[in-house]
């Protein structure tokens, strides 16, 4: 109930985010349950009801009425959540019909001929929708016609880097003969606001590993990212360059099942997610460009995350060194200003908690951290404080230990990646510096 009223935010439901709760459902989830005009009867039936009641049609207007106020105002708005009142509803739209039809017209003749040519009008449709949509389930899923293609025409043992979630490629490509790269966007996800944008754009680096191509589906991550782009910032711009063709890789294939019957084509693209997920959704497959091509690409994007706007890697940076400095004033009105960074945000509060505890003043309130925060610290130069972070957090878990152990292995691999880096470029000693 948590996850449905919205109080605890998921992946899954970062589409829901900016919806209007009651009307969202009338005007982007029944029209694509049965199409525009049928939801246009629906409702007119439903409101007509009113002059016709009797206790049939009041046992179907009290169900819906009782739907729309138990379920109508909730924060999480799947499709599928409108099944107990798509049958009444339809109900409610024939009875609409089969009155316009039968109804005794007194006046103008024209008038009841309108009305009766829409009445003829939404059934049309609504025969026409179902057919059509008959046609895309007597059809080969989109993923598994992309895997088909992806053995046809990809060589065996190329690195492919793939999503997980819900509506992912991960169940149909093959893992024996290539090589699967699977993103962590999850991990960013839980550890939101406590990385800073160039240790985000390293951990998307290491995860995609220069992977030959890239398959994904556009209602996995796509979506959801594109709805709520200020969760993270930096994976949504990932997102968006990426078929841009701005990150080194170009759209090689793409394979979509459209709702079509007759040429007449219903297209559904950017719809709610778990409509198209379980049966049509878009299958995408990136190839790289040759290596030069491929990493200016790529540098070039990391450059521009430093001009964005929710970017406060420098102030964070110029911060840890004031602090280091004794100048805590300064550290604080950097790490302040830093706060409402959609990016770094509780990275920020974390660090003006650490200045306020050195200047002896007051911590402020308590702060929930993800273990992944501990990147970050190391690249601003604090392993010991990172260290210290990953003991506490460590102390506090145990719940889910294969999950933390997976992600201690990546904190593990960047922290190797940091170090090589920095030995390498003789700063390992100014590096190990801590507060």
């Amino acid at each position: 109930m948590q996850v449905v009223g919205g109080g605890n935010l998921q992946f899954y439901t970062l589409q829901y985010l900016w919806t209007t709760p009651f009307f969202y459902q009338w005007t982007h989830l029944l029209p694509l349950a049965f199409g525009w005009p049928m939801t246009v009867a629906a409702v007119v039936g439903w409101f007509s009801v009113f002059r016709r009641l009797d206790w049939r049609r009041g046992v179907l207007l009290l169900w819906v009425g009782l739907y729309l106020v138990t379920a109508g105002f909730l924060f999480v708005k799947p499709v599928r959540y409108l099944l107990p009142i798509v049958p009444p509803l339809l109900i409610l739209a024939a009875d609409l019909c089969l009155g316009i039809g039968q109804r005794r017209w007194s006046g103008r003749e024209r008038g009841r001929w309108i009305l009766r040519l829409a009445a003829l009008a939404v059934v049309t449709h609504a025969v026409v929708y179902d057919l059509a949509f008959m046609q895309v389930w007597s059809q080969e899923d989109s993923r598994i016609q992309m895997d088909r293609w992806i053995e046809a025409n990809v060589a065996r043992g190329a690195s492919i880097a793939i999503e997980r979630g819900t509506f992912t490629m991960v169940h149909v490509i093959d893992s024996k003969c290539y090589q699967m790269r699977e993103f962590e966007i999850s991990t960013l996800f839980e550890a939101r606001q406590q990385l800073l944008c160039r240790t985000t754009a390293e951990l998307l680096e290491a995860r995609l590993g220069a992977a030959q191509y890239v398959a994904i589906t556009d209602v996995n991550r796509l979506i959801h990212l594109s709805s709520a782009p200020e969760i993270l910032p930096v994976v949504t711009s990932f997102y968006r360059h990426l078929p841009e063709g701005r990150l080194g890789y170009r759209l090689i294939r793409r394979i979509k099942i459209y709702p079509e019957f007759f040429g007449i084509r219903f297209d559904d693209d950017g719809a709610e997610h778990s409509f198209l997920g379980f049966d049509h959704p878009t299958a995408l497959l990136y190839g790289r460009e040759s290596e030069p091509l491929a990493s200016a690409a790529w540098a070039a994007w990391t450059q521009s995350l430093r001009e964005e706007s929710f970017n406060t890697d420098a102030s964070l940076e110029a911060g840890v060194s004031a602090l280091r400095a004794g100048d805590v004033e300064q550290a604080l009105r950097l790490f302040e200003h830093s706060k409402s960074s959609p990016s770094s945000g509780l990275l920020a509060s974390l660090l003006s908690t650490l200045a306020r505890s050195r200047a002896g003043q007051p911590w402020g309130e308590g702060l929930v951290l993800h273990d992944m925060v501990a990147l970050s610290l190391a690249d601003l130069g604090l392993p010991r404080t990172a260290v210290d972070v990953l003991q506490l957090h460590a102390k506090g878990t145990g719940e889910h230990a294969c999950g933390d152990a997976l992600r201690y292995v990546v904190i593990a691999e960047h922290l190797s990646r940091l170090s090589i880096r920095e030995t390498g470029n003789g700063n390992a000693s100014a590096r190990n510096g801590d507060l």
